[in-house]
């Protein structure tokens, strides 16, 4: 299953650090002991960093190219003719363009932020 923390898994942790997820619809709250704490918002980002990692980590070229170009299509419309791109979407565009040219293409790639 693939998930993303927050959405419908909560995860707490025990005082060793170690990280239990549960289901966030409630059916799964009788496995709470009372030692385990939420973990806090940076907390659930960096560990859905993670497993974002983890899921490119494991793609194929194929695989990246394809998604590297889905995300080219997202951003189209930025390009349009009634447009201005600003800097920082025309480096992001680049950014995903230059992914295969990347040194450690495709084991290791840096997937560039979209800018807000």
């Amino acid at each position: 299953m693939d998930f993303k923390l927050g959405e419908n898994m909560k995860v707490y942790k025990n005082q060793n650090g170690d990280t239990f997820a549960y289901e966030a619809d409630g059916s799964q709250d009788h496995l709470i002991s009372a030692d385990l704490i939420p973990i806090s918002e940076e907390e659930e980002k960096y560990l859905n960093d993670i497993k974002e990692k983890q899921r490119f980590a494991s793609l194929s070229h194929d695989e990246i190219k394809n998604h590297r170009h889905a995300l080219l299509l997202q951003t189209d419309w930025w390009a349009t003719s009634d447009r201005t791109m600003t800097a920082e979407q025309t480096a992001y565009r680049q950014a995903l363009r230059d992914i295969p040219a990347q040194a450690g293409f495709p084991t290791s790639v840096t997937w560039p932020v979209e800018p807000s």
